[in-house]
């Protein structure tokens, strides 16, 4: 009896961290989408040549870390493996 509240108990408290965690990685895509939406507008109003690719690369590495959280949040299954948060 002791021994089934404390496995109650924890996982509860493992559900709570797994909810947590899931709750930052959204945060952190959702934080990542705004800021390469805010690139992709930044990079049409550059024209010297030193800010186009430096605005080249702040996308590319948006977008890297953009489809990173989205797999990760595939692999929790916050979202659908089919769908992408828009």
């Amino acid at each position: 009896m002791i021994f089934d509240i404390k496995e109650n108990i924890l996982s509860k408290k493992d559900e709570q961290k797994r909810c947590e965690e899931q709750k930052e990685l959204l945060e952190a895509f959702h934080k990542t989408q705004e800021a390469l939406n805010q690139a992709r507008i930044d990079f049409n109003f550059v024209s010297a040549p030193e800010l186009i690719d430096a605005s080249v690369y702040e996308i590319n590495s948006l977008q890297a870390r953009y489809n990173y959280l989205l797999r990760r949040l595939r692999e929790e299954k916050v979202v659908d493996s089919t769908r992408t948060l828009r």
